[in-house]
C-alpha cells in the first residue's frame, strides 16, 4: 500500500503507476478530487518510449530551482505536479543545447516538434554589452560545445542600474538577462546578454535600451525550453489576481470546461465556492502548450543530443486507468494527459495523466479521509 499526499488510503499500484489525489475547483468554482497517475519511460533514437518502472522519477511534490534554489533569482528546475486541472498539455525539455558533431558553435537554432507543432529557440554563445567605442555593442559570441536551455539563460531579468532604488524586472521573465530600461550606457559595458532568444525577435544593439519601463512588451519575447518562472506575466497575473467576473469570461470558463471531462458520481450537488483562472498551471514554454495529446505522438529535437542533430522517438502508447471511490464503490474516471517531461540527458519521459471527479467538498472531505483511488494500466 503506497500513501497519497493527502493522507488517504490508495489500492495496491503492482509499482508500475505512481498515483496521487490532488483536491480543487473547476473553472466555475465547484470543488472537484483529481487522481492522478504518473510513470516513467526510457527512449532511444527512432523508437517507442519503454516503461522504466527501476528507475521511476517521483512526483515532485514542491517547486525546485537551478543555481542556488532561489525562486526570486534562480530559473525553475521541477514544477510542483500535485495540480488538480490543466486546460493545456504541458510539453517540457530538460538538457542541453549541443553544438553539431565535433564543432564549436558560436550560434544555431535548438528545434522541437511534438504531434507536427514546431518550434525554436536561437542559442547564443557568451556574449556581452562592448561600450569602449562611446556606444553600445554587442561582442561576438564566444564558440561552445554545449547550453543549458533553462529560463536563467534567456532574456529579461532585473535592470539595477536606471533607478537603483527601486530595481525594476523585465515581467514575462524577471530572472534571465539582458534587460536594460535607460541606465547610462557606460555603466552597462560588461554587462552580460541572453544565451537563448525568440527566433520571431531578435535583441539588438539599437533596441537593447527600452527606454521607459512601459514599453517592456515591445520587447523581444523570451524563449526557453525548461519550465517558465511562475512569477513571470502572465502567470503570476492569473495566479494572484481574481478572476474577471464578466458575460466573456464566463463564456470563456464554460468554452475550457468542456475539455474537462468529469466521473458523473453519485454524490450531493457542490456549490461553486471561487472561480480560478487554471491557465496558471500550465507552465510549459508558450509553443509546448498544447490543446490536446494521446500519448502516442513523434517527437522530434534539433541539436539536443551530441550525437544525433536530429532526435526522433514516439511517446507511449499507455494511457492508464483511475478509479475513484467517494463511499458507493470504485468509479472509473475518464483521463487525460496532462504532462509530458522529457530528460534528454538520461533519454526518459514522463507521463503525467489525470482524471477528476466533483465531490461535496472540503468539509466532506475532512469526514471522509479514508476514500479509495487507484491506478492501473488499461
Amino acid at each position: 500500500m503506497e500513501k497519497g499526499w493527502l493522507d488517504l488510503s490508495i489500492a495496491n499500484l503492482s509499482g508500475m503507476w505512481s498515483p496521487r489525489l490532488s483536491p480543487g475547483f473547476a473553472p466555475d468554482g465547484t470543488p472537484i478530487l483529481s487522481v492522478l497517475a504518473k510513470r516513467t519511460y526510457l527512449f532511444g533514437p527512432g523508437g517507442i518510449a519503454k516503461p522504466d518502472d527501476a528507475n521511476a522519477i517521483p512526483f515532485f511534490e514542491a517547486d525546485q530551482f537551478h543555481g542556488k534554489g532561489n525562486p526570486e533569482a534562480d530559473a525553475p528546475k521541477q514544477e510542483m505536479e500535485l495540480v488538480d486541472w490543466k486546460p493545456l498539455v504541458d510539453v517540457v525539455l530538460h538538457g542541453l543545447a549541443h553544438a553539431p558533431t565535433g564543432k564549436l558553435g558560436q550560434h544555431f537554432d535548438v528545434v522541437v516538434e511534438v504531434a507536427g507543432v514546431r518550434g525554436a529557440v536561437r542559442v547564443f554563445g557568451n556574449r556581452k554589452v562592448d561600450f569602449s567605442r562611446g556606444s553600445v555593442r554587442f561582442t561576438d559570441p564566444e564558440p561552445f560545445p554545449s547550453m543549458p536551455i533553462h529560463w536563467g539563460l534567456a532574456y529579461g531579468g532585473v535592470d539595477r542600474w536606471t533607478h537603483p532604488e527601486v530595481p525594476m524586472a523585465f515581467p514575462p521573465n524577471p530572472i534571465g538577462k539582458g534587460f536594460a530600461v535607460d541606465p547610462p550606457p557606460h555603466v552597462l559595458h560588461g554587462m552580460e546578454l541572453p544565451n537563448l532568444e525568440n527566433t520571431q525577435k531578435f535583441l539588438t544593439p539599437e533596441t537593447f535600451l527600452v527606454k521607459k519601463f512601459d514599453r517592456w512588451n515591445g520587447c523581444p519575447q523570451p524563449a526557453a525550453l525548461g519550465w517558465t518562472p511562475r512569477r513571470g506575466y502572465p502567470r503570476i497575473a492569473m495566479a494572484t489576481s481574481p478572476p474577471l467576473h464578466s458575460p466573456e469570461a464566463d463564456k470563456f470558463r464554460a468554452r475550457i470546461s468542456q475539455n474537462m471531462p468529469l466521473a458523473l458520481l453519485d454524490v450531493p450537488a457542490p456549490l461553486p465556492t471561487h472561480a480560478r483562472n487554471h491557465l496558471q498551471n500550465n507552465g510549459a514554454p508558450s509553443f509546448l502548450r498544447l490543446r490536446s495529446l494521446q500519448g502516442n505522438e513523434p517527437v522530434a529535437m534539433g541539436y539536443m543530443d551530441p550525437q544525433h542533430p536530429r532526435f526522433e522517438f514516439t511517446l507511449p502508447d499507455d494511457p492508464p486507468r483511475g478509479f475513484l471511490d467517494l463511499g458507493e464503490g470504485m468509479v472509473e474516471l475518464p483521463m487525460s494527459l496532462a504532462t509530458v517531461e522529457i530528460y534528454k540527458p538520461t533519454n526518459q519521459v514522463t507521463l503525467v495523466w489525470r482524471g477528476s471527479s466533483r465531490y461535496p467538498g472540503a468539509q466532506w472531505l475532512a469526514e471522509n479521509p479514508h476514500l479509495q483511488f487507484t491506478v492501473e494500466s488499461a
